[in-house]
């Protein structure tokens, strides 16, 4: 009988996470400043997110659709393409020899895109170029 309570009350525990997640994968929840904003192209991230409640919790799922639409929040802001980024956001850095190791890299992207990113990591690809139409190629070959 206690081994009963257990399972049921596991049960419940993973289906209140499994909904709380759902509903924080909602982009009302993720992108509050999206609200009420002109409709454009639709954020694949959200939408993605959306259609995998969809799968596992319809109900929830359909909520999650039906609040994204009515506050405009699946969409992307106004301005922003989603995929391939254009091509004059392709341009060339000239670097210092003494900034060409991991943590110089790392600080000369972060100051000219204003991202982080970790040279450490495994899933890291690196490529040896020698202009800007070879960088647009690899980039368009892994898009």
């Amino acid at each position: 009988m206690n081994c009963r309570k257990t399972l049921k009350k596991s049960i419940m525990i993973v289906l209140i996470f499994a909904l709380v997640l759902e509903t924080a994968s909602c982009g009302f929840f993720m992108y509050p400043e999206r609200r009420n904003q002109s409709k454009g192209e639709v954020d694949v991230g959200v939408a993605a997110l959306d259609a995998i409640g969809l799968v596992f919790f319809i109900i929830p799922g359909l909520i999650a659709f039906a609040v994204d639409f009515s506050a405009n929040t699946i969409y992307l802001p106004s301005g922003k393409k989603a995929g391939i980024p254009s091509e004059e956001k392709f341009y060339a850095v000239h670097v210092s020899p003494n900034d060409m190791n991991k943590s110089g890299i790392e600080a000369i992207i972060k100051g000219h895109t204003g991202v982080e990113v970790d040279l450490h990591s495994k899933k890291l690809q690196a490529y040896q170029i020698e202009n800007i139409d070879q960088a647009k190629a690899i980039h368009a070959n892994h898009s």
